[in-house]
């Protein structure tokens, strides 16, 4: 559908499918029987090749957005003819065929002294001066109201970027960003330390179609911003440099994809209020990063064994890592497939010394990601030689 023809074709298969459909009113205030038959047609009506083009929209999206956009031609359009309704919800209709991009600009509260001006591939630390768009006075406004709800926020206490992110859809974008930004929050949440970053408690603006679609925590759950500060330590930048080019590739190695999925799975074990459900997702995340095809069997020993050998080099030290690493994977599989005769507690003492193994794990396999590619011991550099060179020293 790239011609004005083709886009006049469907304007008129639209047109001839809801006419049979229903006598009502473009501008009838009801409009969910529209907005059915018109997904009807998008899913059966139009010819097959033109279908796939929408496959990767749900139907609950294609919901979301053609309520937008009746409701903003309800507003602009009253009084035009049927005629321009069809063909202009056939030229918004074909808009969802194509990626779009979108900028937003984001506040991150309560972490501190994280550099400005560093690319992490699509997002950019910047300093709240930096935060500069046409009538951006709405967006100060809207933040200045979050501050009155929120009293420990501040605009000059947190974290500040800059993003870029593809969408077919035009409205109600948060979740589209939010997917963008989940390996950056991912690998964040690890630089600091396990400071806990909601989705929920993001502040921003996106910008896009001449329009701006304004983000904000739920003001009701307040819960969404966690108590306490998390402090940036300038030792750590080296970590952010290695992570920037992580970022930045447009195609990363077996390693670097690891290191990316394992931190966006324990940035999400952060989100959980159960200690339980954090532990579990913590062990998964370690899972993930160190695990390969190969280690199907004896799980908890070969992450036990992978623990010890990349966290220490003294044999003392590692006998005890490797003894609180087996203990722990236990933990995990009596959670998972039930223990009986005693239920299993899980402490916050547990929680924080997993999370403190994850991260240096994490950190000495980022250091690593230069030399070795992949996991696989019949590559020329691959991880778990490195692995067994430290088991058989």
């Amino acid at each position: 559908m790239d011609t004005e023809n083709t886009r006049a074709v469907f304007g008129k298969a639209l047109a001839d499918a809801l006419s049979q459909a229903t006598n009502m009113p473009v501008f009838y205030q009801d409009y969910s029987e529209l907005i059915d038959r018109i997904v009807d047609v998008i899913r059966h009506t139009l010819p097959a090749k033109t279908r796939q083009l929408f496959q990767e929209i749900s139907d609950s999206e294609l919901h979301d957005q053609l309520s937008e956009f009746l409701t903003i031609y309800q507003f602009s359009a009253r009084g035009k003819p049927e005629a321009d309704f069809f063909r202009e919800l056939a030229q918004f209709i074909d808009s969802l065929t194509k990626e779009k991009s979108y900028k937003a600009f984001l506040f991150i509260p309560k972490i501190i002294e994280f550099p400005a001006g560093e690319s992490f591939g699509s997002i950019k630390t910047i300093t709240r001066d930096e935060v500069v768009f046409e009538h951006n006075e709405g967006f100060w406004e809207h933040f200045a109201y979050i501050k009155t709800q929120y009293a420990d926020v501040t605009e000059d206490n947190g974290l500040w970027l800059a993003c870029t992110f593809t969408s077919r859809l035009h409205y109600n974008l948060r979740g589209e960003l939010e997917k963008s930004l989940q390996p950056f929050l991912g690998i964040v949440s690890v630089l600091m330390y396990g400071f806990p970053i909601s989705e929920k408690s993001l502040i921003g603006v996106i910008i896009g179609n001449n329009r701006l679609e304004h983000i904000a925590p739920d003001i009701i759950g307040s819960k969404n911003l966690v108590p306490g500060w998390a402090r940036f330590h300038p030792p750590r930048h080296q970590n952010v440099d290695q992570v920037k080019q992580v970022l930045a590739k447009q195609k990363n190695t077996e390693l670097e994809r690891k290191l990316v999925l394992s931190s966006k799975m324990y940035w999400l074990a952060l989100q959980s209020s159960s200690p339980e459900v954090t532990f579990i997702a913590l062990i998964s995340a370690l899972e993930s990063l160190l695990l390969s095809e190969s280690d199907r069997d004896y799980i908890g020993l070969k992450l036990s064994e992978k623990v010890t050998f990349l966290m220490a080099d003294e044999q003392k030290v590692r006998l005890d890592i490797y003894k609180r690493m087996k203990k722990y994977y236990n933990m995990r599989s009596a959670l998972v497939h039930g223990k009986p005769g005693k239920a299993v507690v899980v402490e916050r003492a547990d929680v924080e010394t997993v999370k403190q193994i994850f991260t240096a794990v994490f950190e000495k396999v980022l250091s690593m990601v230069e030399t070795y590619t992949s996991f696989h011991t019949d590559d020329d550099k691959g991880f778990d030689d490195y692995i067994n060179e430290l088991r058989f020293k």
